[in-house]
This record gives structure tokens, sequence and C-alpha cells, in this order.
């Protein structure tokens, strides 16, 4: 072989070496957008909400907000997406508190003014230790509800822990689709954190609710409609926000999960 064919050969291959080595390494920065500057629940004058510290798995600490609510009701283990904290996300959760359920919302690792770096197995190993902590204080009856990539996050933890019924908003069926469906090469190679919520949602036994936005621009519609279709689960409820975005809080989806707690629990 010539020695400008080798040239060209390994030339070639080292930027493949080059970009598929980039790839590996940013997706964490493409998933994951945490907010570091942490607020408290009375800097977003939400006292409601007490800040909790609870043991993990590993040893170490997990980290939520905390509603008592009243405990003859359901608790909710919310997580929320891939971007800001909790503080963003916890005025969406009024409704809950004005019907008295108790609420936990977990923080992941990595957002807000928590140490460690997100992934899937770490989120999901804070969301399983919130699970627990709602457990510890004597709340019988647990609710999951997850947004956006918060949905992976509660599947995974319902395959770990035994749920009450589950609420997904604006989920999507598997990040190697997403990632396909956004046209970023050699995805299926190497994504680290695939949340294979196609598979996990095959195994919830516990009542289901599915919400998604017709116009969501971020994780396409049909996401819900297939992972749908998948669910085993007899009590399971779809609902399509017509001309709804990705944040289906803006469409009135909170009103449709209240009738659906209302007709399942007290």
């Amino acid at each position: 072989m010539k020695k400008w064919i080798k040239r060209i050969i390994l030339i070639f291959a080292f930027l493949l070496i080059l970009i598929f080595g980039s790839l590996y390494l940013i997706q964490d920065k493409i998933i994951f957008h945490p907010d570091k500057t942490y607020k408290s629940p009375d800097e977003i004058q939400m006292p409601e909400f007490k800040e909790v510290i609870y043991p993990k798995k590993d040893s170490s600490n997990g980290f939520g907000w905390y509603f008592k609510g009243d405990k003859e009701k359901p608790a909710i283990l919310y997580c929320h997406g891939n971007k800001a904290q909790v503080a963003f996300f916890a005025p969406l959760l009024k409704p809950y508190l004005e019907m008295g359920y108790p609420v936990l919302m977990v923080e992941y690792q990595g957002f807000g003014f928590l140490p460690g770096h997100p992934s899937e197995k770490a989120l999901i190993e804070d969301a399983t230790a919130g699970f627990d902590f709602l457990k510890d204080q004597g709340h019988s009856k647990v609710i999951l509800h997850g947004f956006s990539l918060g949905t992976g996050v509660v599947l995974g933890v319902a395959e770990k822990r035994s749920a009450n019924g589950v609420i997904l908003e604006a989920p999507f069926f598997s990040l190697y689709r997403l990632a396909d469906e956004k046209s970023i090469p050699f995805a299926q190679f190497l994504l680290k954190n695939p949340f294979m919520s196609n598979k996990r949602i095959m195994h919830i036994n516990a009542p289901l609710l599915i919400i998604h936005g017709t116009k969501d621009k971020v994780i396409p519609f049909e996401h819900s409609k297939d992972l749908f279709q998948l669910a085993k689960e007899k009590d399971k409820t779809f609902i399509s926000l017509p001309n709804a975005s990705h944040n289906v809080f803006d469409f009135g989806s909170y009103e449709k999960i209240k009738d659906w707690l209302k007709a399942r629990f007290k």
C-alpha cells in the first residue's frame, strides 16, 4: 500500500476517534443543564416547603423540598426536568399543596448547591432515596410524578420501588430515539445515559397518567402515544393537550392531574 494512502487512512481514523471522543465527552452537557444559583423556599415565597436532608444508598445525602401535608393522602414524589432547579418548579405544585397532598421535590446531584455530576444512575438513586424518605416519614402511599427528563427518572424509581401511581408529563420513549430524531451522529454507540423508558414502562403496576402537548418541539408527541401503547397497566390514561408546547403545565396539565387524582385517591 502506498504511503499517501496509509497517511489518508490514518488521518481519517484520527478524525473518527476525535469526533467519537468529543461526542462522548460533551454529551452530559447536552443532556443536563443544571442551575447552580440556589434559591430557598423562603426566597421564592413558598415557606410551606421545608428543606430536608436524607441518607442515600452510597452513604452520601440526598436533598429536597418537603411539604408534610395530610398523611391520610398519598405523597407525591416529584422529579423535574433537565434544567433549572427545584425552586423553579415549586410554584407549579401549588395545586398539590392546596389539596393537602404531601410533596417531596427531589433535587438532583450537580443541581443548585449540590455536589456531584448528574447521570441516569445518579438521578434515579437520588429519587429512590427520596421515595425511601417518604416511607420513613410514614407515608403509606407514594405517587411518582415526573416532567420531561424527570419522567425517565421516576420510571427508574418504579423499577426499584412499588409506587401507587405514576404521572408522566411530556415523557420520552428513550434518549436513543430522541437522539436519532435530533440527528445526533453515532448516538446508538456513544450514549451513556439511554433512559430506556420504553422498557421500564412495561413493568408499571399502578394507575398511570400520561399528558403531552401536541405541539411539543422538544419531545415529539408520538413518544407519549407509543409509551402508552407499551404500558400493560389496565388503569392507564392518556391526555393530549391540543396546541400545547413542551411546558404542558402552562396549558392546564395540573387541572387534568387534579381530576385524575380525585377519581382514584382521597
